[in-house]
């Protein structure tokens, strides 16, 4: 049969997705909870309506990466505006705020080595993910990148020990 050859191949492909996926949405869960706590922290102390509603909101928005914020910000705007537009202005300025704090602080210790994946590579998935499956295109992008990101990592770390073990049994 073909496939026999493939087998450690295959469990080491699977294994490596799993953890990616794992992480990723483990990880991005926790951020998205904290998130959305903060959100609705903030909302009750400067009196904004529709605290509830909207901090779960922007919370499972956050689930998706990059445009996740804009649009639970955008339909979180909207609302408010329904009662004020001076305070859906500052809602917007509260929530670019908490988004600031949560890029700097919160998301790198949460989610930061999670899927060992480098930020460019991050932006490039989830343009290309968002482009080719729209949102779940963008949901599967970063663990699916950062998987292969792995196995061509481990592929070059394999061939450089290779080399260098050559390398030593040609210098003897």
């Amino acid at each position: 049969f073909i496939w026999v050859g493939y087998g450690k191949t295959f469990h080491y492909v699977v294994a490596i997705l799993n953890n990616r996926f794992h992480n990723f949405f483990v990880y991005q869960s926790i951020e998205a909870c904290i998130l959305g706590t903060l959100c609705y922290i903030g909302m009750r102390i400067f009196n904004f309506p529709y605290a509830a509603t909207i901090s779960i909101l922007i919370g499972f928005s956050a689930m998706i990466p990059v445009l996740g914020a804009y649009i639970g910000v955008t339909i979180g705007t909207i609302l408010i505006m329904t009662h004020s537009v001076i305070l859906a202005l500052l809602f917007v300025a509260y929530v670019v705020i908490l988004q600031q704090f949560k890029g700097n602080l919160i998301y790198p210790y949460v989610v930061g080595g999670s899927t060992g994946l480098p930020v460019v590579w991050v932006i490039l998935a989830i343009t290309i993910g968002s482009a080719l499956g729209g949102i779940l295109g963008m949901l599967v992008s970063v663990p699916g990148a950062a998987t292969l990101y792995q196995i061509v990592k481990d592929n070059v770390v394999t061939r450089e020990k290779a080399k260098a073990v050559a390398s030593l049994e040609n210098s003897d």
